[in-house]
């Protein structure tokens, strides 16, 4: 989670310019924000693709624009700059506090995995 939360965030902070930002380099910011609010939710490995991702968002509004800006992406050139909405730029915001602000995931605890590295040693060694 604290990957995503770091390339969003660095995507956002250093993309945004004024209201505008490079299309490819919001959607650095939108996948990440989503993807950890995925593991907050969900607790498991987010989807890679967008629109999977868009269950998180409950805003039929951004919903809707992150949709058209996905449609703009499929063929706007690499260089094309966005004009930000002011409700986009409050929904990531928003959604960097929610992260910001959730409680850490505490790890699974790691198996002994001495059984099964002797099982395969001893396989190696019959060979």
């Amino acid at each position: 989670m604290n990957h995503y939360k770091g390339i969003a965030m660095n995507s956002f902070e250093s993309g945004l310019v004024g209201e505008k930002i490079k299309l490819k380099k919001l959607f650095y910011v939108i996948r990440p924000v989503l993807a950890a609010n995925w593991i907050m939710e969900y607790k498991t490995i987010p989807p890679m693709d967008i629109p999977k991702l868009l269950v998180m968002v409950k805003d039929d509004a951004i919903k809707a624009k992150i949709l058209t800006l996905l449609k703009m992406k499929d063929s706007a050139n690499e260089d094309y700059v966005h004009r930000i909405e002011t409700d986009l730029v409050d929904y990531i915001k928003h959604a960097f506090e929610r992260i910001k602000n959730s409680p850490k995931l505490e790890k699974e605890p790691v198996a002994n995995s001495e059984l099964l590295d002797n099982f395969y040693r001893s396989l190696a060694n019959n060979f």
